[in-house]
């Protein structure tokens, strides 16, 4: 299964390409300014280049639903709407803080993603190593004080995303 992949909720857009054997090609590109509306199409682009694929080739899509900034998850599923319209494929949905997880080696017994969320909160969801992989432990994903998070964490977990960058350890 050919699939194209975006996340736009974050400061870093994401585009990659993957097949039954998982990722074969991922671009991402971040600053300290958003500017995913100039950017998505060129990275797709390059993208479907690397994969030596047609659009129109593609089985599917798949795109983060956030949690993240609210313009550039609709300027990602503005894209996705626009993709479907003119080539109709199977659309597939994923927590933006799942595909953070998800690039984590499964080396410690539990994982805390944090993403800023602004205003003293935090996005958070919390997973545990399971065969290799992160299961998730949270239902949904919440949004927490930093002080909550870092209880929540516990202290044999591993932690990763933006909001560490603002709140420290």
């Amino acid at each position: 299964m050919k699939l194209l992949a975006f996340d736009t909720s974050s400061r870093i857009l994401t585009v990659a390409g993957m097949n039954d054997q998982g990722l074969v090609t991922e671009v991402a590109l971040g600053g300290a300014v958003f500017q995913h509306a100039e950017n998505l199409f060129p990275l797709i682009a390059q993208v479907l280049a690397n994969l030596k694929l047609d659009i129109a080739r593609l089985d599917g899509y798949v795109a983060g639903l956030g949690p993240g900034s609210f313009t550039g998850l609709r300027i990602g599923l503005a894209a996705l709407k626009g993709f479907v319209a003119s080539r109709p494929k199977p659309v597939y949905g994923i927590s933006s803080l799942d595909l953070i997880a998800q690039g984590i080696p499964a080396v410690s017994p539990r994982l805390g993603v944090a993403v800023n969320a602004r205003r003293q909160k935090i996005y958070a969801c919390f997973y545990e190593a399971r065969g290799g992989a992160w299961a998730r432990l949270s239902g949904e994903d919440e949004i927490l004080s930093p002080a909550e998070f870092a209880a929540r964490l516990g202290p044999d977990a591993a932690a990763t995303g933006d909001a560490l960058d603002e709140y420290g350890a």
